[in-house]
């Protein structure tokens, strides 16, 4: 602008062409980046289905592996009970380590409820109660008892 408003005319076109060749320049890096930021999303997208199909191959591999050792189990059982007998043995010896077990975890969730109770306080008022202190049950037996008491006293 200021070669135009001093007159200089041919200063003036050669920065005009120097604007002119930047901005196709401009214009093509632009184009680029455009194009480049395309290939980026199509290779997230593929990434992302990729990432995808490994996961379910994945999947596929551990369902292998666990048909593969339920038949080694299955077969080992079958080598090792030899017939019927055998296996109605394995069965009751499974299901005596079953309830060995199953009697260990409702001992140790006993346990664990006894603690829970006397840390709340509930143990001391059940201790309580049972000495016969403290507010009663209002049971069956406190209801005849009452009435036994007041059907031995003398009406006035």
């Amino acid at each position: 602008m200021q070669a135009l408003n001093k007159g200089e005319e041919a200063l003036a076109v050669e920065c005009a062409n120097k604007i002119a060749e930047i901005e196709a320049l401009r214009d093509q890096e632009q184009e680029l980046a455009d194009q480049f930021n395309k290939q980026v999303s199509l290779l997230q997208e593929q990434v992302v289905k990729a990432e995808s199909r490994i996961k379910s191959l994945k999947q596929q591999v551990e369902m292998a592996k666990a048909r593969e050792t339920v038949q080694k189990a299955r077969v080992a059982t079958a080598t090792a009970t030899g017939g019927a007998s055998g296996a109605v043995e394995t069965a009751v010896g499974s299901l005596a380590r079953l309830k060995q077990r199953q009697d260990e975890q409702d001992a140790k969730l006993e346990a664990a409820e006894e603690l829970a109770s006397q840390s709340s306080g509930s143990d001391l008022e059940r201790r309580l109660q049972d000495a016969g202190i403290g507010a009663k049950s209002g049971g069956a037996q406190d209801v005849l008892a009452r009435l036994k008491a007041k059907n031995q006293t003398p009406a006035q």
